[in-house]
């Protein structure tokens, strides 16, 4: 990173201390001080070490996200049911209020119609928003057919992609969220409930990190998990927007 970049970027500790123990900033795992050291001073993350080495005696550095004129997006002439709308408009009244949500919905129920309108609402108020899936197969589904139904420019990022470029719509595999901090309004996970995402604490983290303070996650499965129940329990922010299924039973 250049200096002048440095200047307008918020420094953060590659790996900090927490209660006696060192972490990773990035992906919030923690350090093996005996295995994961350079030298008897440095230590590194193994958890991550895919995206670039993270060491102790050396700094992040983050970006403000990009302010973006808001705009009407959606191209989309399709309809949706009555339930399918209710769960929409659901969805839209959650990011209103401040709560995170959850649709649990069956495979083939239109979860993606479903979402179209509150990533459109929130890209017409000028919000930074990312749909993330653990899948790449399914990444590359959904950016052709958001690029034919958004008119905004969309970016497309998995291990096999271009460059990222800033664009009030992103579309990505999970696993590139770690990349971001503090980047978006509205954060759309996607089969929540597949692998690799399931179950792993490091892709967890990289969604905290990546949503701003007051943004909304929503999350979006075929089968609830363990980590979905435990933050609804806890987390009095939480909604559940919910269809059974898509042929008329709510």
């Amino acid at each position: 990173m250049t200096n002048d970049l440095k200047e307008i970027a918020q420094e953060l500790p590659a790996i900090e201390k927490q209660n006696g123990r060192y972490q990773c900033f990035r992906c919030g795992s923690l350090i093996d001080q005996k295995l994961w050291k350079l030298s008897e001073e440095v230590l590194y993350c193994r958890a991550c070490i895919q995206l670039g080495r993270i060491r102790s005696d050396q700094k992040l550095y983050a970006i403000a996200q990009q302010n973006f004129e808001g705009q009407e997006v959606l191209n989309w002439k399709g309809t949706l049911t009555s339930y399918q709308q209710e769960v929409s408009e659901g969805l839209i009244q959650a990011v209103k209020a401040g709560k995170h949500a959850l649709v649990h919905a069956v495979t083939g129920a239109g979860k993606t119609e479903m979402m179209y309108q509150v990533v459109a609402t929130a890209i017409k108020a000028g919000k930074a928003v990312c749909i993330a899936t653990p899948r790449i197969d399914v990444c590359i589904e959904l950016y052709g057919r958001m690029k034919d139904d958004f008119s905004c420019p969309i970016s497309l990022l998995h291990g096999e992609s271009e460059p990222y470029f800033r664009t009030p719509l992103v579309i990505a595999t999970t696993h590139q969220l770690l990349k971001f901090y503090q980047a978006f309004d509205l954060l759309i996970i996607d089969e929540v409930d597949a692998f690799p995402y399931v179950d792993n604490p490091i892709l967890y983290k990289a969604t905290q990190n990546a949503i701003k303070k007051e943004g909304n996650t929503l999350y979006l499965t075929a089968t609830s998990t363990d980590e979905l129940d435990k933050k609804v329990k806890k987390k009095k922010s939480f909604v559940i927007v919910f269809q059974e299924d898509f042929m008329g039973t709510h």
